[in-house]
């Protein structure tokens, strides 16, 4: 799996599923996720299915073969399933000899030890990029229309998003507006290497690239989320605890400070 430029604090999973009067609760549904390192053999619909609606999955970890009935099956590969791969773009390459394949089928870089590799970039293959640069020979990334380029360290070499998900930024870039956040953040990546000498300089503003296929606000989406299940934070932490609450407001915005007001908490949280 390659390595994300997202980091562990801010993209790891907090806990367990709410308890109590939560609305994903309303339904009665009983929700149970398949574990790492877990092989799924099969699912498939019940003999019942058009009654029921029930699924029969057969998974095995750690050499233990089980088979479940479940009221639904979430599948969730994320919004990029379906590999493009143009290759009528390229020209001439039925006569290449090297080999070629879309980063969706990327498994490890010790398969280009040695070798020179030539990336198109993209999200994930800037991430490609770097892993494959302490094997291969040689990397090279192309871009057509230049990129933005984050990195993954931020400021006093914290994580990048640890750094600038806050909700006194947030606040911030809704009062000032899309344009000036645009400016600041820009000026902001320009100081680490001249975007215009390289040739990498995009002619779409950073938030405004045609290519994000999904584009949201993750402290929007968070807050969304969490306000319908019940466990955001609320203002009464300011009179209760006025250190924490400004912690959560200066601070990094993290799935973490949701366990503050999720129902069956645990004593001490």
């Amino acid at each position: 799996m390659v390595t994300s430029q997202i980091s562990r604090d801010v993209f790891k999973w907090s806990g367990g599923l709410p308890k109590g009067n939560s609305p994903i609760l309303e339904f009665g549904v009983t929700c149970r996720k398949l574990g790492v390192q877990t092989i799924v053999y099969s699912v498939k619909k019940r003999p019942d299915f058009s009654t029921s609606g029930q699924w029969e999955v057969v998974t095995e970890c750690e050499g233990k073969k089980e088979v479940n009935v479940f009221d639904g099956v979430m599948l969730c590969t994320g919004h990029h399933t379906n590999a493009h791969l143009p290759l009528e773009s390229f020209l001439g390459i039925e006569k290449f000899k090297g080999q070629y394949f879309h980063s969706q089928d990327y498994k490890n870089p010790e398969a280009f030890a040695g070798k020179r590799v030539f990336i198109i970039v993209g999200k994930s293959g800037g991430n490609l990029a770097v892993e494959i640069s302490y094997t291969a020979k040689q990397v090279f990334l192309s871009t057509r229309s230049g990129s933005w380029i984050l990195n993954c360290v931020g400021d006093h070499g914290y994580p990048f998003d640890v750094v600038h998900f806050s909700e006194l930024k947030h606040l911030i870039s809704k009062i000032c507006g899309q344009a000036l956040t645009n400016t600041f953040l820009e000026k902001s990546m320009s100081q680490r290497f001249d975007y215009e000498m390289f040739g990498l300089k995009p002619k779409h503003r950073y938030v405004e690239s045609q290519y994000h296929t999904i584009q949201g606000d993750y402290i929007d989406s968070m807050e969304g989320i969490t306000v319908l299940v019940g466990i955001k934070p609320n203002l009464s932490l300011v009179f209760t605890n006025p250190k924490l609450a400004l912690q959560l407001f200066f601070g990094p915005c993290t799935p973490l400070q949701f366990h503050l007001q999720v129902p069956g908490k645990w004593d001490g949280v």
